[in-house]
């Protein structure tokens, strides 16, 4: 039975207890942000709250499916269970597009209605500055605890930290502006509107890597060309071709055909395979397998079509 590497272990432990502090704070600002609001008569505030309660949903979701896409390889899954967290992933990009829809939609909804006439007060103010305060922090840390774990999942997830960051921003501007006048409540809902559109746009980012991995996208040119230029650095290889790279499950697969000088042994050739197989690997956290082809090498530059009649 395979098993995880120390580093992969650590890696899944930073993002357990990252999600869990991540938990127990957006608890924390639903609660405070829940009771102020109703509270203080603050539909802002109200609202706010049930857009921090998301925040918990995909807490759990990378809390507990940390468990699962950091099993080791078994029959049924030969590659891993990586793919796990490119679903959480999407998850809490969906998530993050929903809260974005929803929030626009209320505001749109509520412009021009009827707004009540009584202040929320100052502690509404206090609760909304400290959540942008508390969501801002956290983003940055849980962002900076995701290049360190190397987890798409972690880093959707700060993303929707900063998205309730972003959503608190116009309900503080609400709240200030019904303490100095109740005619400008209005406010909130303008800025909402705003503010959805940046929450939604940041469910697309969050998205957008995982649908390249469920369609195999190739990765940045640039990485390619690092990727050539290592395999042919290795003493023995003459040239190569075909080379495949794709993302899929969580991180970057290639295979390439290596061209070597035809007579030597195969066992050699194998040690060439191997050292090009870990120079490639060494290239990029990212890159999860290299399979190397190995093949002697021809005048026409691929050994299936010159030697395709022997």
């Amino acid at each position: 039975m395979l098993t995880i590497s120390p580093d992969q272990r650590e890696s899944v432990e930073t993002v357990r207890r990252t999600g869990i502090v991540c938990l127990v704070v957006n608890s924390i600002l639903t609660v405070l942000k829940g009771v102020v609001g109703i509270s203080s008569g603050s539909r802002a505030l109200t609202a706010d709250a049930f857009h921090s309660l998301s925040d918990l949903t995909t807490d759990i979701a990378v809390v507990l499916g940390s468990r699962f896409w950091s099993r080791p390889p078994d029959d049924t899954h030969p590659l891993g269970h990586s793919g796990i967290e490119t679903a959480v992933a999407m998850f809490i990009g969906f998530m993050l597009v929903a809260s974005g829809v929803g929030i626009g939609y209320d505001s749109i909804r509520e412009l021009g209605a009827a707004h009540s006439s009584e202040s929320p007060g100052m502690p509404a103010v206090v609760a909304a500055a400290v959540s942008i305060v508390l969501k801002e922090t956290l983003y940055r840390w849980t962002i900076r605890k995701s290049r360190e774990a190397r987890s798409a999942a972690l880093a959707a997830n700060a993303r929707h930290n900063r998205s309730d960051a972003f959503s608190s921003i116009p309900v503080l501007f609400a709240v200030i502006a019904s303490v100095i006048s109740p005619g400008l409540a209005f406010i909130d809902d303008i800025a909402g509107a705003v503010v959805s559109v940046f929450i939604v746009i940041s469910g697309f980012q969050v998205l957008k890597p995982c649908l390249q991995q469920m369609m195999n996208t190739a990765p940045p040119e640039e990485l390619v060309k690092k990727i050539k230029a290592t395999a042919l650095e290795v003493e023995g290889v003459s040239g190569l071709h075909d080379l495949r790279a794709r993302m899929q499950s969580g991180g970057l697969f290639v295979d390439l055909h290596l061209q070597v000088e035809g007579k030597i042994q195969i066992e050699k050739a194998f040690f060439i395979a191997r050292r090009v197989e870990e120079a490639i690997k060494s290239i990029d956290p990212s890159i999860l397998d290299v399979i190397a082809r190995v093949e002697p090498w021809a005048p026409c530059g691929d050994a299936d079509r010159c030697f395709h009649d022997l």
